[in-house]
Formats: C-alpha cells, sequence, structure tokens
C-alpha cells in the first residue's frame, strides 16, 4: 500500500476528549476498554476494571521488552497475578 488511508485527528484513540489517563500508564477509553501506547504497538486491555484472573482479553501482547510494563498495567487493572482469558 503507497498511502494510509486518512483519518480525522479527532477519530483517533490518543485525541478524544473522553480519555482518561490512569496511574499504570493506560489511557481509558471507556468503562471496559483501555490501551497503553509501547514504542510501535498500542497494547490494548478489553475488562472491566477489577474483573480478576481470566475475565479479561489482552489484545496485542506487545513487543520484546515490554512484559514488566504489560503486567504492571494488567495487575493494575485487574488484580494481582491477574491472567488474561485470551
Amino acid at each position: 500500500m503507497a498511502q494510509q488511508v486518512p483519518l480525522d485527528p479527532h477519530g483517533r484513540a490518543e485525541n478524544p476528549p473522553s480519555n482518561t489517563a490512569n496511574d499504570d500508564g493506560t489511557l481509558q477509553l471507556c468503562s471496559d476498554v483501555a490501551y497503553r501506547r509501547l514504542g510501535i504497538v498500542n497494547v490494548v486491555f478489553f475488562g472491566s476494571p477489577g474483573a480478576g484472573d481470566r475475565k479479561w482479553v489482552l489484545i496485542d501482547a506487545g513487543v520484546m521488552g515490554t512484559t514488566g510494563l504489560i503486567t504492571r498495567a494488567a495487575e493494575e487493572r485487574f488484580g494481582a497475578k491477574s491472567r488474561p482469558e485470551l
């Protein structure tokens, strides 16, 4: 693809005024979706805060060297030692 599809800046995830920054470095998009930008990827967490072990989904597992950042954000959001269902 020689050219990317243009996207209005207000339609991008990092720009909506409703985004709420959390202490874990994630940005809250809605009640059960948050993401964290890690270099060249956005890691997305799908599930309600405090959902617990195996009650949430990790979308895009990041890149090498970001495991600690993802784990800390997941534990902050879903609880200690909380693992994703998918």
